[in-house]
């Protein structure tokens, strides 16, 4: 698909098949109109207008981008035709989207994993003594709480990125590396970091999608172990992973943002451990996802009560690989928290689990968990007794 990009001054060949689509794209939208077909775009600006097209200006990603536009403004079938433009612009090795870096191979990552927490709007001190409130609260009534980042794919797969987002690394690692070493002497900040990089280098691509920013099962394994030798050390069996009947979409939300459809489903790797019985309960609350109660019997080790995650999509991967390793373990998505009560939930519960992944470190901790309303719910449900 897409190669390391160049600077767009470097002289590069388009092949006639790239030619062909693009001359395609810059009659369509006169065909369309002289066959009675309208655009779909109806907007209060005016039209994107049409790049200068050269030799030159053809080796320009830039040239890409204003096409990308330009087609969308203009093109009946908007969708197909961005989507081709999309493929067009990788066959030739030519960004069509700023939010998209393209790495070695196929690989792709999102602009925000190296920009979206270079200005952090959060005080580290004040994430320090929150984060020690809790721990305080937590030590009182025997409960933990876990705060797992899910890193970014570009923190994970360095060795792929193209040499233009040096600075932006650079910059997200920096925050990165504050927060980390910030909340080292603590309990509840689980770092993930070092093993799935670890992962990576023994396996190259099998810990996230190509064409997505999620990990894949192989790397949501790794999360997984990593919480439950927190939680309760020794019991991890990754021999107890299995393909199961279930499948799990993928939506190459980075391959969508080139109009390329690229949604597949895979069989989800889950933990079947010998012995234990799952049982999964939904609760459907018209919020992103139903709420997901799972409850395990059996004679083998597990946590013990009951266990509430407040999660993003990242958790998708790694809820059937854990489940079957807590006697109760709710799943409630963070846009859901209200809808499903869920700081309700924090007072009978016995583990508290924050999950979210490290493009949305500015945002959640920012916005969400050093706000009073959060912060205080945290700490009185931690300062409750759990429920036997």
């Amino acid at each position: 698909m897409q190669t390391t990009p160049e600077p767009a001054t470097s002289a590069r060949s388009l092949d006639g098949w790239t030619i062909a689509v693009l001359g395609l794209f810059l009659v369509l939208p006169w065909l369309a109109k002289l066959g009675g077909v309208p655009a779909d775009t109806l907007e209060n600006r005016a039209p994107a207008p049409l790049p200068p097209i050269s030799a030159m200006t053809m080796r320009d990603p830039a040239t890409f981008t204003a096409l990308g536009e330009f087609v969308e403004d203009r093109l009946p079938l908007r969708k197909e035709g961005v989507g081709l433009l999309g493929q067009a612009g990788r066959i030739a090795n030519l960004d069509t989207n700023s939010t998209i870096f393209a790495g070695s191979g196929d690989t792709l990552f999102l602009a925000e994993d190296f920009t979206s927490n270079c200005q952090p709007e959060f005080d580290m001190a004040e994430v320090v003594n929150q984060f020690a409130e809790w721990d305080a609260a937590a030590a009182r009534t025997g409960k933990t709480w876990t705060y797992m980042v899910a890193p970014d794919k570009g923190a994970v797969l360095t060795q792929g990125l193209p040499r233009r987002t040096a600075a932006a690394t650079w910059c997200a690692a920096e925050t990165r590396d504050e927060l980390t070493g910030a909340l080292a002497g603590g309990t509840s900040f689980l770092m993930l970091w070092d093993q799935l990089r670890q992962a990576e280098a023994s396996a190259p691509g099998s810990t996230y999608y190509d064409n997505d920013s999620h990990w894949t099962f192989t790397g949501s394994s790794v999360a997984a172990e990593a919480l439950l030798n927190r939680l309760l050390p020794g019991v991890w069996d990754q021999e107890a992973l299995a393909l199961g009947d279930a499948t799990m979409p993928v939506l190459a939300d980075q391959d969508a943002r080139h109009g390329i459809d690229g949604f597949v489903r895979v069989p989800v790797l889950e933990s079947r451990r010998e012995g234990m019985d799952t049982e999964l309960v939904t609760t459907d609350i018209d919020g992103v996802r139903p709420v997901r109660t799972y409850q395990t019997v059996g004679a083998l080790q597990m946590v013990e009560g009951t266990t509430v995650v407040f999660h993003d999509s990242m958790a998708n991967s790694f809820e059937p690989q854990i489940a079957s390793y807590f006697e109760t373990i709710v799943f409630v998505h963070w846009s859901d928290i209200d809808k499903a009560n869920g700081f309700d939930l924090l007072e009978g519960a016995d583990h508290v689990v924050l999950e979210h992944v490290e493009r949305s470190l500015n945002e959640q901790l920012s916005s969400r968990l050093l706000g009073d309303s959060f912060g205080d719910a945290m700490t009185n449900g931690l300062s409750h007794q759990p429920v036997r």
